[in-house]
């Protein structure tokens, strides 16, 4: 049963995807859709025009990853085009719960050499399929450094699982921490502490120099400066060899990656904790070294900043959550990197002291959502996008009560159902499961207690290699604190290596055999679709059996059902 995800040709994409609202833009569709939520992880991506494509037409598709791969286009995949599409085939599947950002840069050509878009920018978010359904009972807390208020995830080794970096705010260096590949870590061998400049509060991924791995960047809170480092594809960071610091507005606490311009590249935005507002926004000429576009003014001690189409015109948008005046600025991009109010919902009303804010989309309808944590009055902020770039508060569910004095706050998809749930820091971790709808409730087990507490941020990643999304952040007593996400709780009276009562489905994604563990005894195996019909049994296999699936089910999400288990299962 071979199933392909790309559907080539205008005419045949027009019944699953609106044309893209773009001005003077000949891009009709695109493949996976803007802010869809759960792409298949080897998923191709493709966009589509309105005219025949020329030669050399497929060098202006951009593919990045933030958390394996970097620059995946030209790397670790191939783009190809076919009519009056570009389709880009990875090598490898991309990572659980991350962001992919592509741009259609400018030279995309028709076959009479002229060019017939403007640069068009979009994103998306990669299904979790594990078997994790949000119970963090097991993990770890490694003591491999000190003093980090913000930590990141990313294949920085380029061996296939998810490493660990640690801004370390007290010594002016960045951890380098590897994963063995089962979530357990250790520091990098060569050059583990790479340094920067003063106190780096801030710290993100990707591949600034397009050169197929990841590399990262600080914002320096006690100083005026991003530091560059750029990674030789092993993990070992080094200063970029000609601009290595990048001047900021004084105070940068939080600094956001995407590609602002539209010409294929990452640029970058810092907030600045500085009480009069201003935003710096940093242009990459395509090998990491930044030049100063205008900044931007925004409400009063921007802490936190975020990227994404707010506004659904296909470029990147800014929100920024400002301490101060409790409230998050909405300024919206011309394509070029220039940035303006916009016309109504400019400042945008939200809890106390909101220090980070996030776009991700809640309710399901293709635009992105906002999220702030508020650290003030111990609740989360949400608020719907119309889609185009107007947020109001729900009627039901715009404060999220989380109490304590939430810092941190992490979107994605924990229980594996196809929408984003909620990770809070509250010095505990709190977690929300969503309706589908942009509701969010407390999960069973909610308080996940840290020892020592969250000293910062949370993380979401796929660190133990089996497709669900775990979390890791800092720990406040020094060191992180890594939690696996499982499929049934761990209680505390099982023996410490009781394994979990599971039922085991592999390959997942699938195409037309899998294998099955973990099946009830004499109990048939059933496969429902997302309506719940039954679509499939088959009477008892046998446990550790090897299924043959009919031909001709659809590909998308199922859930195959053994007695009272079940797992999700991806077909493509």
């Amino acid at each position: 049963m071979k199933k392909h995800l790309l559907i080539h040709g205008a005419c045949c994409l027009s019944f699953l995807l609106p044309a893209l609202a773009v001005a003077q833009s000949a891009a009709t569709a695109t493949v996976p859709t803007a802010n869809q939520l759960h792409s298949a992880p080897n998923a191709a991506v493709s966009a589509t025009f309105s005219q025949a494509l020329g030669v050399g037409a497929a060098a202006a598709l951009k593919v990045h990853s933030m958390q394996r791969g970097g620059m995946r286009a030209g790397h670790t995949g191939v783009v190809s085009t076919n009519g009056n599409t570009l389709t880009f085939a990875p090598t490898y599947g991309f990572s659980a719960g991350e962001v992919i950002s592509v741009t259609a840069i400018a030279g995309v050509k028709n076959t009479a050499g002229q060019a017939i878009i403007p640069p068009y920018s979009w994103q998306f978010v990669v299904a979790a399929t594990g078997p994790g359904r949000g119970y963090f009972s097991t993990g770890s807390d490694p003591v491999l450094f000190t003093g980090s208020k913000t930590i990141v995830a990313g294949d920085v080794d380029n061996d296939g699982d998810m490493d660990m970096l640690s801004a370390n705010i007290g010594d002016q260096t960045v951890n380098v921490c590897l994963n063995n590949g089962q979530g357990v870590f250790s520091l990098a061998p060569s050059n583990p502490s790479p340094s920067v400049r003063n106190n780096p509060y801030g710290l993100a991924l990707g591949d600034l120099d397009n050169d197929g791995d990841l590399d990262f960047v600080t914002a320096n809170v006690n100083d005026r400066s991003v530091s560059v480092r750029l990674n030789d594809g092993t993990g070992n960071f080094t200063p970029h060899p000609l601009h290595p610091e990048v001047a900021v507005a004084y105070g940068p606490t939080d600094i956001a990656l995407g590609d602002l311009d539209g010409d294929g590249d990452l640029d970058f935005v810092t907030s600045s904790q500085a009480v009069y507002g201003r935003l710096s926004v940093r242009l990459n000429n395509g090998t990491g070294t930044f030049v100063a576009a205008a900044d931007v003014q925004v409400g009063s001690s921007p802490q936190g900043v975020t990227l994404g189409d707010i506004d659904g015109d296909g470029d990147l948008d800014i929100a920024a959550a400002n301490v101060s005046s409790n409230s998050v600025s909405i300024r919206v991009n011309n394509g070029s990197a220039s940035f303006a109010d916009p016309t109504v919902g400019a400042e945008l009303p939200v809890g106390m002291f909101p220090e980070l804010v996030v776009l991700r989309d809640a309710d399901g309808d293709g635009d992105v959502d906002l999220f702030t944590a508020n650290n003030h009055d111990g609740t989360v902020s949400l608020r719907l996008n119309n889609g185009q770039g107007l947020f109001t508060a729900p009627a039901t569910g715009a404060e999220i009560t989380v109490g304590g004095y939430p810092k941190g706050l992490a979107l994605g998809d924990v229980d594996s159902d196809g929408d984003i749930d909620l990770v809070v820091n509250t010095n505990t971790i709190a977690l929300y499961f969503n309706d589908g709808q942009g509701l969010f409730s407390s999960a069973p087990y909610n308080a996940i207690p840290i020892s020592n507490g969250c000293g910062g941020n949370i993380a979401l990643s796929d660190l133990d290699g089996d497709g669900d999304l775990d979390f890791l952040g800092p720990n406040a007593g020094g060191g992180a604190f890594i939690r696996l996400n499982g499929s049934s709780r761990v209680l505390a009276t099982a023996p410490a290596n009781q394994p979990e009562s599971a039922l085991v489905v592999s390959p997942n994604p699938a195409r037309s055999v899998l294998r099955v563990a973990g099946l009830a005894a004499q109990c048939p195996v059933c496969l429902f679709d997302v309506a719940g019909r039954l679509v499939y049994t088959l009477p008892y296999p046998g446990d550790h059996a090897l299924l043959t699936l009919p031909d001709g089910l659809p590909r998308g999400f199922y859930i195959l059902r053994s007695g009272p288990q079940s797992r999700r299962l991806l077909l493509e």
